[in-house]
């Protein structure tokens, strides 16, 4: 499920955006 969602949520958005948001997860999460 989880999975799911984060490869709708990377198709969803241009590689650059997904980049952003990931490293914005990460920084919350740290």
């Amino acid at each position: 499920m989880r999975s799911y969602f984060l490869e709708k949520m990377f198709n969803n958005f241009s590689k650059k955006e997904a980049i952003d948001w990931t490293v914005l997860y990460v920084y919350l999460v740290l």
